[in-house]
């Protein structure tokens, strides 16, 4: 597991496209920064000129005028999501295959293949927090101006393990995406399918979720509130309890991981796994 792990951030790292991916991450996040930062206070009344950085992080996630939600998920599949495909594309999947069984084997990849997409996104997370450092203001938290609303309580009184918390939940998200990708590289063969179907499952989902309140109020606030949109960035500005949204991704991790190994061994005695 642990030579698993390392070939596999070995690969990531030494990838143009993975640096790519990052710089246009940042670019974008601190362009988000800079839109929020217009909207002072003449757009939106609830900003005052001493939000602090910890806010600003928060606020670009998602929701109001945040967009970096909609980015996260194809910042995975564009970074890992090419992993398992190509595996199956060279001598490396057989011969993993004969080393160990079925079980062992996808579940070191799905769990290598996680960990690297959660390492990922964390400090992709991390470095636009740090950027916030340089492009908002270092004032004191005051998240009681109502744009936040996802564990409020706990960004007051300590903002860092707030801002860890939201990694965390990205990170978790992270990690569900990879396990998606693997699970549509099983059942496809197109590599373009492997790393652009999750995300735009991930949009049409979304908005066929974020409609239900239309079709059945009652029901569908439910539908609304836990449309996957919602769920990498769009909750700051929901009523979850604070641990809504890891256990989220956690029920949904374990799900998939059940669901792409039961696949997987069945792609397998068909003789449909291997390309080669």
């Amino acid at each position: 597991m642990k030579a698993i792990l390392q070939q596999k951030l070995k690969k990531l790292i030494s990838k143009k496209s993975t640096w790519l991916i990052i710089i246009i991450y940042l670019t974008v996040g601190i362009g988000n920064y800079w839109f929020i930062h217009s909207e002072h206070p003449w757009a939106n009344p609830y900003f005052e000129f001493n939000t602090s950085f910890f806010e600003y992080f928060v606020l670009i996630q998602g929701g109001g005028s945040g967009f970096m939600f909609i980015l996260l998920p194809l910042l995975v599949t564009l970074s890992t999501g090419d992993s398992f495909i190509k595996t199956r594309r060279s001598s490396i999947l057989s011969y993993g295959l004969m080393r160990t069984n079925l079980v062992s084997y996808i579940r070191n990849e799905v769990l290598s293949t996680g960990m690297i997409s959660f390492i990922f996104v964390a400090l992709c997370q991390f470095l636009l927090f740090f950027f916030s450092l340089f492009f908002t203001q270092i004032a004191i938290v005051n998240a009681e101006q109502g744009m936040i609303i996802y564990a409020v309580e706990l960004l007051n009184a300590a903002p860092l393990i707030y801002i860890l918390l939201i990694i965390f939940n990205s990170s978790l998200m992270a990690f569900f995406f990879s396990t998606f990708t693997i699970g549509l590289s099983i059942l496809f063969k197109s590599l373009y399918s492997a790393i652009l179907l999750p995300y735009l499952i991930f949009i049409g989902l979304s908005e066929m979720m974020m409609t239900m309140p239309l079709i059945t109020p009652f029901y569908g606030k439910w539908f609304y509130n836990l449309a996957p949109l919602n769920m990498v960035g769009g909750y700051i500005w929901l009523t979850f309890s604070i641990f809504a949204v890891p256990m989220y991704w956690l029920v949904l991790n374990a799900g998939a991981y059940v669901v792409v190994a039961n696949y997987f061994k069945h792609a397998f005695r068909k003789e449909k796994l291997l390309l080669i």
